[in-house]
């Protein structure tokens, strides 16, 4: 679910929300817990996809926008699983990456996305252990560069970081489109 409301919004410019909707509306039998994780994946992976891809890209052997974008996708939820939700074991969220990759693009795809999934587990990993995931980090890498810069002008450098410190650690979230 979560992966085709991130493909409608990279394919056709959907709102997240509007796409989330009318996917947890096709699928009624989903229970509550199904429905939040659907919501968490899908808004927490579009709130941190270009630290995601930034991660990804490090692993893979072609651009990430070569990619189809179905692949991409699963990539980036598999990503956001490995790094920010520790109740998914990170086997099976590469498991489940890959499962879906071969079923849309075939097994040699499907080892591609397994051999990044698999470096990037073993980080994540390392980095849950050593409690080295900077969330300020990751959302100054997360935002726009315009919005970011634009900031840092109006309110200087240490002005636009807090700004997304406190984003960080927000629960609520604003999102910009460019």
């Amino acid at each position: 679910m979560a992966a085709e409301v991130l493909t409608r919004v990279e394919r056709d410019q959907a709102f997240a929300s509007a796409a989330l909707d009318a996917e947890i509306a096709r699928s009624p039998q989903l229970g509550p817990r199904d429905r939040a994780l659907a919501t968490e994946l899908a808004y927490g992976s579009l709130r941190v996809q270009r630290w995601l891809e930034s991660r990804l890209s490090r692993h893979a052997t072609r651009p990430l926008t070569k990619l189809d974008p179905r692949v991409r996708v699963q990539l980036v939820l598999a990503t956001f699983q490995l790094f920010f939700l520790e109740r998914v074991p990170k086997f099976a969220a590469v498991n489940e990456a890959v499962n879906a990759v071969r079923q849309s693009k075939g097994p040699e795809v499907a080892a591609f996305a397994n051999a990044i999934l698999r470096k990037l587990a073993r980080e994540a990993e390392a980095e849950s252990a050593a409690g080295s995931i900077d969330l300020e980090v990751v959302a100054v890498e997360s935002a726009p560069p315009w919005l970011f810069e634009s900031l840092s002008r109006s309110l200087g450098a240490v002005g636009g970081a807090c700004l997304f410190a406190i984003r960080a650690h927000s629960a609520v979230q604003l999102h910009l489109r460019a």
